[in-house]
């Protein structure tokens, strides 16, 4: 009987496999984990092979390697403005993107790789990270807030968005002045003491007044203070933005770049055949819609949301201004999220959790080591959901609204552009519906693109910006597009009062409402 390793974590998602799982219960890819399979207990090694084989096993680590370096890389950020930044500090202080190699005046370097950002000094140089003599001669992998000292040189590594944070100098002595209570010079020297925000020396809490030292490193939150040759230097009081870390912005798109989708053709194979699922579907949205996806069975609809993550097919072009979603594949994946219509949570973890190992998943990794920033986003993200007085019950006994609002959650915490959702309002009565779309509502407002499917759209129609009909030609036996415009415009359109008699309508003679809007011209079509 034939073996073959078994694949731990889904290679599109990361969710953790079991023998048995033919698909991802998370993405749904096939993955072919029902076979017969072993585990890998322990790393190939040369060692493991006799003295003959020494090819083979050069060959095997070769293939190991690399696989290792494809999984991780696809950890990296994509998008060119999104970068770690080091904040260097001598005489003055100078703000370095982290775009490139840094090459520093004694020869070390700052640099990534497929395993994240790292600091290499110089051999038999005396470097310190965070107080700690560092070994000059291996590579050390940065966390943000990392303190590098090297030649009187002091070194910040930051994830978060404080590029244009500017920085002041305050030399020690009788008129030192300083905007925060925290921090007071008295008998010739620096103190600090407990802040309700919390407060971190050197990477370390600290409960209780402590000396300033020279070259110590204060973080008060996300505010940085270091004392270098008796000056402090500190950091203007931020702003909301600058606190957080760059992750939830990897992705983010200007207010002006529409959406563009032009699904000229959709064909699938089948075994009587080619045959034609959607036609000549185009329109535009923008960052801030939300848009509600009307069609009788069989129009579309989900075949519709599975063109946006789709880059074979050559008669369909999606994009969002510049980016094209078929050529930019890997940074399209974190641009865009998928509810499904059922949720896929763990019952026995708790809300917090399930939402923080979402974001660990989700993420991209450098950017998710800072625990206590990643808490505080988690947080953040429940407020919005109103599940952050559930955050430690146990996933099993939530109700089914709060159930659909963490599975939204779960998906929206990688911050996408846009976001497609298969029914979220199903199964739901009608306060509980009416709550889900209105946090849909909220997320929208981030200035997100949302697109979602539903069978009960009056109960909260006024929050919708636009609606998409697609219709099955009874000439053509496919969907294409009946209308796309306002509500209002919408029910005027199909002669209704309401929405969800619009498919209803539809159902009389699709044709008839597919050519009307078509008649309509495509420069009408509203954006």
């Amino acid at each position: 009987m034939d073996k073959y390793f078994l694949k731990e974590k889904c290679p599109q998602c990361s969710h953790n496999l079991k023998i048995g799982y033919k698909y991802c219960p998370n993405c749904g890819i096939l993955i072919s984990n029902d076979g017969p399979r072993v585990k890998r207990t322990s790393f190939i090694s040369k060692k493991d092979f006799a003295k003959d084989d020494i090819p083979l096993a050069n060959t095997l680590i070769n293939m190991y390697d690399s696989f290792s370096k494809s999984i991780n890389a696809s950890d990296k950020i994509l998008n060119a403005d999104i970068y770690p930044l080091i904040v260097k500090i001598d005489e003055e202080v100078e703000i370095l993107k982290f775009n490139k190699e840094i090459m520093l005046e004694d020869g070390s370097i700052l640099a990534n790789d497929y395993k994240g950002y790292y600091f290499k000094g110089k051999p038999n140089s005396n470097i310190f990270v965070n107080k700690k003599l560092l070994d000059p001669n291996k590579k050390y992998y940065l966390l943000n807030n990392d303190l590098i000292e090297v030649n009187g040189i002091s070194l910040i590594y930051t994830i978060l968005d404080q590029e244009n944070v500017a920085w002041n100098k305050e030399p020690l002595g009788e008129d030192f002045l300083i905007d925060v209570d925290f921090i007071s010079f008295k008998n010739e020297r620096l103190y600090i003491k407990p802040s309700p925000n919390g407060l971190y020396l050197n990477n370390k809490k600290i409960y209780d007044e402590i000396i300033f030292n020279n070259n110590d490193f204060l973080i008060e939150n996300s505010r940085m203070f270091i004392l270098k040759d008796n000056y402090l230097f500190y950091q203007d009081e931020l702003e909301g933005y600058q606190k957080k870390s760059k992750a939830i912005f990897a992705v983010n798109i200007s207010k002006d770049d529409f959406l563009d989708v032009d699904i000229k053709e959709k064909v699938v194979m089948t075994e009587n055949g080619p045959k034609t699922l959607l036609k000549d579907i185009k329109f535009k949205a923008k960052p801030g819609e939300l848009i509600l996806v009307l069609g009788s069975s069989g129009a579309g609809k989900s075949t519709l949301f599975k063109e946006f993550l789709n880059q074979d097919n050559t008669k369909s072009t999606i994009s969002i201004g510049n980016i094209d979603f078929a050529r930019n594949f890997n940074l399209v994946k974190r641009m865009v999220s998928t509810v499904p219509q059922f949720d896929l949570s763990r019952d026995n973890d708790t809300v917090f959790m399930t939402l923080k190992n979402s974001g660990e998943l989700k993420l991209p990794r450098d950017f998710t080591k800072d625990e206590n920033l990643l808490n505080d986003y988690v947080l953040e993200i429940l407020q919005m959901m109103n599940l952050d007085k559930i955050k430690d019950s146990l996933v099993r006994d939530l109700s089914g609204g709060e159930r659909k609002r963490l599975s939204i959650a779960s998906e929206y915490i990688s911050s996408p552009v846009v976001f497609l959702l298969d029914e979220p309002d199903s199964g739901l009565d009608g306060y509980n519906a009416r709550s889900i779309m209105a946090n849909l509502r909220t997320i929208a407002d981030n200035d997100k693109i949302i697109m979602l499917i539903s069978h009960s759209p009056d109960r909260a129609i006024e929050l919708f910006d636009k609606i998409l009909v697609l219709g099955k030609s009874q000439s053509e036996n496919c969907g294409k597009l009946a209308f796309y415009g306002s509500p209002k415009e919408a029910m005027e359109f199909f002669d209704t009062k309401n929405i969800e008699t619009i498919v209803d309508r539809l159902l009389e003679d699709t044709d008839y409402y597919i050519d009307k809007f078509r008649e309509g011209g495509e420069s009408e079509l509203p954006i």
